[in-house]
């Protein structure tokens, strides 16, 4: 139901908020770049001085931490 839906989403936006909290200046840009601001790899790798390689492999272990965190809460992505 959409009741469900938006509880559901609010409490995925909470995890996702702690853990960018919590998290490091630089992956939190990385995320924040990518998913709120559609930056592609090569745009923040040239922003961030570092190879695309790098942001790739920090964007996968924030994804993965990210799916951890969200399962301990019951969801499952």
């Amino acid at each position: 139901s959409d009741i469900d839906r938006d509880m559901q989403a609010e409490q995925i936006g909470k995890v996702i908020t702690a853990y960018l909290d919590s998290t490091t200046d630089r992956r939190l840009y990385i995320f924040v770049s990518r998913y709120f601001f559609a930056l592609t790899l090569p745009q923040i790798a040239k922003r961030l001085s570092c190879s695309q390689s790098l942001v790739s492999k920090e964007l996968a272990e924030i994804k993965r931490e990210l799916r951890i965190l969200l399962a301990k809460e019951g969801i499952i992505v």
